[in-house]
């Protein structure tokens, strides 16, 4: 019942309006530097779910030729539709990631129905995940680690996978914006919960091997995520003003984290919207 309803809420005329939206200035323009220009550019964000947008879209056949240059911009030379496909996916995925989630929290499926229906009906979230931003791949990456580690904990067959699959989704959470540091967090107060219920040796060490899956799988997914924003931001751009690179591949990505603590910590001004 619930895709029924945020399925079409969330593809349903996606292509409208057939113009640049808010922050789509920004994220196009980083788009047509992954998929065709290798323009370098700095932003305050890692580039996870960027990435994951721009494969989707070089998939979808996008072969450059669209401008961002601001908002109510035509869009004309691509599908807007595909453009905002994998922001869409997520938003539809968050409601059920949600009910499965309460699910595993306890609730009856009628409540857990009922919390899931009211994300796929939250007008704020159905225009950010109608959109070419990046909060929707964020919240889904989110719930899903949440409810991989919590199979993970009551798995009696395939808890490595669970951790793993975990692990993976918050590598993408916190390869979206940092501020998903909060889920691993989140994640690790569990297993600690979970080793106080019960202190047996035999649960600190599945715990522990849950631990080390989820963090070198989170970690693989991160550091991955780096590596082809290098990659594939081969030519001169507006990011070598504040990130410049050197070669260094570990050092280069050291250095543009603490550049986007910088940037993000002295944000002073307000936004026009």
């Amino acid at each position: 019942m619930i895709a029924a309803v945020t399925a079409p809420l969330h593809f349903y005329q996606l292509s409208e309006p057939r113009s640049v939206v808010f922050d789509e200035v920004h994220f196009g323009r980083m788009i047509n530097a992954y998929t065709t220009t290798g323009e370098y550019f700095f932003e305050l964000h890692p580039p996870a779910a960027k990435l994951l947008i721009a494969g989707a879209v070089k998939l979808g056949g996008y072969r450059g030729g669209q401008r961002f240059p601001m908002i109510h911009w035509p869009i004309t030379n691509v599908s807007p539709a595909l453009l905002r496909g994998v922001p869409a996916l997520a938003g539809t995925l968050i409601p059920l990631l949600m009910f499965a989630l309460l699910v595993q929290l306890g609730a009856s499926d009628f409540g857990a129905l009922i919390g899931g229906l009211a994300l796929a009906l939250d007008n704020a979230l159905l225009i950010e995940t109608r959109l070419l931003i990046v909060d929707g791949v964020l919240l889904a990456a989110t719930l899903a680690s949440l409810c991989c580690a919590l199979a993970a904990q009551r798995a009696k067959r395939g808890r490595l996978a669970w951790a793993l699959a975990a692990g993976a989704f918050a590598g993408l959470a916190v390869g979206t914006k940092l501020t998903a540091l909060a889920v691993v967090a989140l994640i690790g107060l569990c297993g600690i919960a979970e080793w106080l219920r019960d202190r047996r040796a035999a649960v600190l060490r599945a715990l522990v091997a849950d631990g080390a899956a989820f963090a070198a799988s989170a970690l693989a997914v991160y550091a991955t995520a780096w590596w082809l924003h290098y990659a594939l931001l081969t030519g001169p751009g507006s990011g070598d003003r504040w990130a410049p690179r050197t070669g260094d591949w570990i050092a280069d990505t050291l250095h543009t984290h603490a550049s986007m603590w910088s940037q993000n910590v002295g944000l002073a001004s307000g936004h026009a919207y």
